[in-house]
């Protein structure tokens, strides 16, 4: 709300990381088209490269082969198949060694819900966007 009392309406673009993540190509083309440029650039380096990973790999070997996989997923522009199993529980059992989630008092989280979720219901409104699951983040 504080950027539209300084810069007008269409001098702002909202992008989501989750559309980085599922369709990048489209996310960049829109970046670059809105800041006026050449939108048919695509940095493949950016999309390929994971900077700073969080979650500890259980088996190199596997982690390779997959990564093999994943590369070719992208240059088959199958970003979405990817996405979808970036995500999969299964995947992550396989790949990953458990972390260990962080808690949240209840009463902080009503806290933090009070303060956002009217943002959140003003960028939806701006974009047009459900973001009814940033809600109950728990």
């Amino acid at each position: 709300k504080a950027y539209l009392q300084v810069f007008p309406r269409d001098q702002l673009l909202i992008l989501f990381y989750d559309d980085l993540i599922q369709h990048p190509k489209t996310f960049f083309e829109k970046m670059f088209e809105f800041i006026g440029v050449n939108k048919t650039f695509f940095p493949h380096q950016i999309v390929k490269n994971k900077i700073n990973p969080t979650a500890t790999v259980r088996l190199k070997f596997l982690s390779k082969l997959i990564r093999v996989g994943a590369d070719w997923l992208r240059k088959k522009e199958r970003f979405l198949l990817l996405s979808m199993l970036k995500r999969s529980p299964l995947v992550n059992i396989l790949l990953y060694k458990s972390t260990n989630s962080v808690f949240i008092d209840p009463r902080t989280l009503n806290d933090l819900r009070a303060v956002f979720v009217p943002e959140i219901q003003l960028i939806e409104r701006w974009t047009g966007r459900n973001l009814r699951s940033w809600y109950n983040y728990h």
